[in-house]
């Protein structure tokens, strides 16, 4: 209920009968607020929300600080739809999504139901691997940025 009276608070439009227009400011909030409905028995509420969060996704990029980075697979975990989710999270990594990959990957409740799956952690096995190499080759060069050391 705490969470809820936040939502309503912060994005009010968003628990209109009709939500409002989707947006960069909005859609991810939906998504998390999808799941809080979800988990109070408001499916059809949820439900509203993550449809018009997907629709809006499907017009920007995956990457960048204005992307969707995995809310695709967020959307399709929510609705249950694992198959789909999980090819979507292979599709974001290999597309190099990697914008907070061990929050989503290792906290976000929403994705916990992908955990236990093979898929799933052989996605997070190898952005391990991915970050470990990336730490090797920057441990690795020596950079001269042109300082003066007199």
């Amino acid at each position: 209920e705490e969470a809820l009276v936040l939502y309503e608070t912060h994005f009010p439009e968003l628990l209109r009968s009709s939500p409002g227009t989707f947006n960069r400011n909005n859609f991810k909030a939906a998504i998390d607020l999808a799941h809080l409905l979800k988990s109070m028995g408001r499916q059809a509420d949820a439900e509203q929300l993550l449809g018009g969060a997907w629709s809006y996704i499907q017009g920007i990029p995956r990457l960048g600080e204005a992307g969707s980075w995995v809310d695709d697979v967020r959307i399709h975990t929510l609705r249950g739809e694992t198959e789909l989710a999980l090819t979507a999270l292979s599709k974001a990594v290999q597309a190099g999504w990697r914008h907070y990959w061990r929050y989503y990957l290792e906290h976000d409740p929403i994705l916990e139901p992908l955990r236990g799956e093979p898929r799933f952690q052989a996605v997070v096995d190898d952005i391990h691997s991915d970050m470990a190499e990336q730490l090797e080759r920057v441990n690795s060069k020596s950079y001269d940025f042109g300082l003066c050391n007199d």
